[in-house]
């Protein structure tokens, strides 16, 4: 079985099972491995993926981080991003799940991380994770809009924070789905 832990290309759109293509992020953990040069394609159902965006310089700590989740998240799909126009592009190309952001990169933060996102107007729930913040910076971000902080330094925490905002966000969507349902049904009148 090839190594899904390799960075590849990016997610493909939820509806494609294999369509793959190169871009500015990176996937790690679905569908494609790269081994010695060649790229290899192995088929896994999109539709079903958990997509996470990660947003993070470091491509060592977005590998450890889809590591950590894949685990107890198989059907997770990962893309990194590490510049604003890479995330503002990612959102407008996919669907995701959850956004899980590094505070400090040398030519973007957490900060305007999570503007970009809420200027999408998306309620994709919003992680920072950050070896470079203290809790008040932790707090104010809290008070900014993002749904967490864990500190990379106590990564266990991830997990637990990851199924919490997970779930909330399929209530959310469950939720909105029941409402539309309702007032569509509302403009029917009884024959």
């Amino acid at each position: 079985a090839p190594d899904r832990t390799r960075v590849g290309a990016q997610v493909p759109p939820r509806n494609a099972e294999t369509m793959w293509r190169a871009g500015e992020g990176s996937l790690i953990g679905a569908g494609r491995a790269v081994r010695a040069g060649i790229t290899e394609n192995t088929t896994m159902d999109m539709s079903e993926a958990t997509r996470i965006l990660i947003v993070d310089d470091s491509e060592d700590d977005s590998l450890l981080i889809s590591n950590q989740l894949q685990r107890e998240i198989p059907n997770a799909a990962f893309q990194r991003v590490d510049t604003e126009e890479g995330m503002i592009s990612a959102l407008h190309e996919h669907d995701w799940d959850l956004v899980i952001s590094d505070h400090s990169m040398p030519c973007f933060d957490s900060v305007r991380a999570l503007k970009v996102l809420r200027e999408a107007q998306s309620s994709i729930p919003f992680i920072v994770y950050s070896g470079h913040y203290d809790q008040e910076q932790g707090l104010a971000a809290m008070t900014g809009g993002a749904d967490d902080f864990v500190y990379k330094s106590n990564s266990q925490r991830l997990l637990p924070v990851v199924r919490r905002e997970l779930r909330n966000s399929q209530l959310r969507r469950a939720k909105d789905r029941a409402e539309r349902t309702a007032r569509a049904l509302s403009l029917f009148d009884e024959l």
